[in-house]
């Protein structure tokens, strides 16, 4: 299959799979984009990689094709690859967050793959069946040096558990707030409230009384949201700013207004 909205970048897997796809297998890179999406094309290493900046995504093998991904026979032979440009210290970006999600969901829901997720952390599986979702240095190699790139289950949480993804990088804590980076904020917490709002009406709560429940919870998430959003925009626009438009307080008053807020804040729920 191709991952709808994901563009193509021609096949480069190694035939066919012999038995049905079980699996998929997530990577660290260690590199940067554009040296990623040429080594793995030029090796078959895996099904998709994913950059850090939006729009940074490629699929480069049918996912029904084998990607020489993690160095175990068996897996290749029934895994979806995903590699994530950069490394396992460093958090997922956003933008791989949303990418990665999107991936995952609808290779999992084409293949029926469980959405359960081993990082590796208690050591390589040793024998199959496999099924489920697996970080690089959860699967024994064949031959060859053990792994040991990793997506932590924090990341996994942000892309399918419904927990908010990571807060746009920028110099936030520096004070200078940019309109590119207000317009990262202001996506970063619609993505957010999106997560939310669904993990609080998913299709187990949308039949009969629990559907009453879930719209009750779904009204209270939101007010909570307004009214922060509302007090911290009214608190921040007071704060003095240069005259180049830019906010001019240190990150400590910021921080200690945040918290003023957040913890004057009262609701009443109705």
């Amino acid at each position: 299959m191709r991952v709808s909205g994901v563009p193509w970048g021609g096949e480069h897997g190694h035939g066919t799979k012999s038995v049905p796809t079980t699996m998929g297998v997530v990577h660290n890179t260690y590199g940067q984009w554009a040296g990623d999406v040429n080594v793995v094309g030029q090796n078959g290493s895996s099904h998709f990689v994913i950059g850090k900046d939006e729009g940074q995504w490629i699929q480069l093998a049918d996912t029904d094709s084998v990607t020489w991904n993690c160095g175990n026979w068996v897996a290749n032979n029934c895994s979806v690859s995903i590699e994530f440009t950069g490394t396992s210290d460093e958090d997922l970006t956003p933008w791989q967050v949303s990418a990665g999600s999107h991936i995952i969901k609808e290779v999992s829901a084409h293949y029926g793959i469980p959405m359960n997720y081993d990082d590796g952390f208690r050591g390589p599986i040793d024998n199959p069946p496999f099924r489920g979702w697996y970080s690089h240095r959860a699967i024994r190699p064949d031959a060859g040096s053990q792994h040991s790139d990793f997506i932590s289950t924090t990341e996994w949480s942000w892309m399918v558990g419904g927990v908010a993804p990571p807060m746009p990088s920028g110099s936030y804590s520096e004070g200078d707030f940019d309109m590119g980076q207000m317009e990262d904020l202001a996506q970063w917490e619609q993505d957010t409230r999106a997560i939310i709002l669904d993990a609080l009406v998913g299709d187990a709560w949308k039949d009969g009384s629990k559907g009453i429940l879930a719209t009750w919870m779904q009204d209270q998430s939101r007010n909570v949201i307004v009214v922060l959003s509302n007090n911290l925009k009214a608190a921040l626009a007071a704060l003095p700013t240069g005259s180049d438009g830019t906010v001019s307080a240190t990150p400590e008053e910021i921080k200690a207004i945040v918290e003023q807020v957040v913890g004057s804040t009262h609701l009443t729920v109705g």
